[in-house]
């Protein structure tokens, strides 16, 4: 009779088991890796858009203010928070530069304040918003010596000399100031 060679031509069942925790724990560290890199990632890209929106927000608003005009019949007002019926700072004048007019159709007024969270902007009569999930609006007024919270053309009988515009967004703040147009009442 032959006699049988007793050959191992395969896994006990202790190698196969070490095998898999193996595997198992390299593709948990894996998955938890590019699960933190795309968590990361979505951050970054609504950072990215929460700032590209404040920027344009405010780029907006800054053209529309650095184009602004005012004499005794188109007045030029800020108004500090809690002033009128709006929740926050709002800012009323004319402009030669107003977005969403269709194009130039010189001297538009136009008009921001906050309300309901929320950043509105008028013209033409109409309202419209322009951000949402806004936590604050603030406006500032330069007359060349100090920072003012409320502007009145009347009072003042000239544009400001800045006008500094601050948004928060999910409780970081964008700002900015603007230097408003030379007209033949207001000269820097």
């Amino acid at each position: 009779m032959p006699a049988r060679a007793s050959q191992n031509t395969g896994f006990t069942l202790v190698e196969l088991l070490v095998a898999v925790t193996i595997t198992a724990i390299v593709s948990g560290l894996i998955y938890g890796c590019v699960h933190g890199i795309t968590l990361s990632t979505d951050t970054a890209r609504d950072k990215i858009a929460e700032v590209r929106t404040a920027r344009g927000v405010l780029w907006m608003i800054g053209s529309e203010i650095s184009c602004s005009f005012a004499d005794d019949e188109r007045a030029f007002r800020g108004v500090d928070a809690g002033e009128e019926s709006h929740d926050g700072d709002s800012v009323f004048f004319w402009t030669s530069s107003a977005f969403g007019t269709g194009g130039a159709r010189g001297l538009t007024p136009i008009g921001y304040y906050f309300e309901d969270r929320a950043l509105y902007k008028e013209l033409d009569e109409t309202t419209w918003k322009v951000i949402d999930e806004v936590g604050a609006f603030e406006l500032f007024y330069y007359d060349g010596e100090e920072w003012l919270q409320a502007w009145s053309w009347q009072e003042k009988g000239s544009l400001p000399r800045a006008v500094k515009v601050s948004i928060q967004i999910d409780g970081e703040w964008f700002s900015t100031a603007f230097c408003p147009a030379v007209n033949g009442i207001y000269k820097i």
